[in-house]
């Protein structure tokens, strides 16, 4: 049985929690991809369309610094265009501002262990 393929969206400023994150959730035994996965001298809006569609859902990693990146409106939009489901985890108090976002129930994320494990057994519960 094949793993549960992650893409995993966040600004680079919140790249040390999303690392965390994203090693927490391969240990879980999710396939996870982000951004700089891509090949060098690759077109990253083809690629990231391609991971995207190729993905079994999109988990959005938000804080004040990520909602306002144009890279993540992007990955938003390329999710919702290719029908993905879209996994909120807000780091901080203040709820989503994205409108594709605020209306999807989000995680709050604590640590990134605790956060991983909280949303694989939400993911797995899911899919059951």
């Amino acid at each position: 049985m094949k793993n549960p393929s992650l893409f995993l969206s966040y600004s680079h400023r919140d790249k040390r929690w999303a690392d965390q994150f994203a090693e927490a959730l391969r240990n879980a035994e999710f396939d996870v991809h982000q951004t700089h996965d891509q090949p060098a001298g690759h077109d990253w809006s083809a690629w990231l369309r391609k991971t995207i569609a190729d993905s079994d859902a999109v988990v959005a990693v938000l804080s004040d610094r990520s909602e306002l990146s144009p890279y993540m409106l992007f990955e938003m939009g390329a999710a919702d265009h290719s029908g993905k489901p879209i996994f909120p985890v807000v780091l901080g108090d203040r709820p989503p501002r994205l409108p594709l976002i605020r209306t999807r129930q989000s995680l709050s994320g604590s640590s990134p262990k605790e956060t991983a494990r909280r949303f694989a057994a939400g993911f797995c519960a899911k899919k059951a």
